[in-house]
């Protein structure tokens, strides 16, 4: 029997939509507006240009999903009866704009509220799942000098906000344990948060 499903940044776009929400993504990216990746080096990147090159080719060609998200939607009212939406969590970031949880729960206006699915309102954003750490504490003892003397010094970098992360995590042990939300009220627009790079240099 099934126990649960939880949907983190639900996500049910046309492939029109996913194109020009490229611009979006290379937002949480930290990419500039001229395209440019912020913290690297080399040329800019035409993001804008290519991603309207992408979208006229996609309107030329008609290209969509397989289910198309209308077909999603109807396939989603047909499977999901009353049993299996009790079950259903979703987990919203606040400031992620590619999210269409929604438009899930759209999906079964009408049902009683007993019978839609529980949503955990998070802080963060479409990126938030995403957390990548390196350095070099995590290479063996032997190769540590060496890497540090080659680096200049580099110690550490990270993508990502680990306590966002974490947030989400304990969130979804929760769910897994029975409890509820522990917020259910949207923060949208609390404040900005974006995929981040830090990192860390010893002279």
């Amino acid at each position: 029997e099934l126990e649960g499903i939880g949907l983190v940044s639900f996500n049910n776009f046309g492939f029109g939509e996913t194109v020009r929400l490229g611009r979006e993504f290379a937002k949480e990216l930290n990419v500039d507006s001229s395209g440019g990746a912020a913290g690297f080096g080399g040329g800019p990147m035409p993001f804008d240009a290519l991603i309207d090159l992408a979208e006229m080719a996609v309107s030329a060609v008609g290209l969509e999903f397989t289910p198309s998200p209308l077909d999603t939607d109807r396939i989603i009212k047909a499977k999901f009866d009353e049993k299996v939406l009790k079950k259903i969590r979703l987990f919203v970031f606040d400031d992620d704009n590619l999210d269409s949880s929604e438009r899930f729960s759209a999906c079964f206006v009408g049902n009683d509220a007993e019978a839609l699915p529980t949503v955990s309102y998070l802080p963060g954003s479409h990126l938030t799942p995403v957390y990548l750490r390196l350095g070099v504490d995590d290479l063996p003892n032997e190769a540590k000098d060496i890497a540090s003397q080659v680096s200049g010094g580099f110690q550490n970098a990270s993508f990502g906000n680990e306590e966002e992360l974490n947030s989400l995590v304990e969130e979804v042990v929760g769910w897994m344990m029975g409890k509820g939300p522990s917020r259910t009220r949207s923060g949208r627009g609390s404040k900005k948060v974006a995929g981040l790079i830090d990192a860390e240099i010893v002279d």
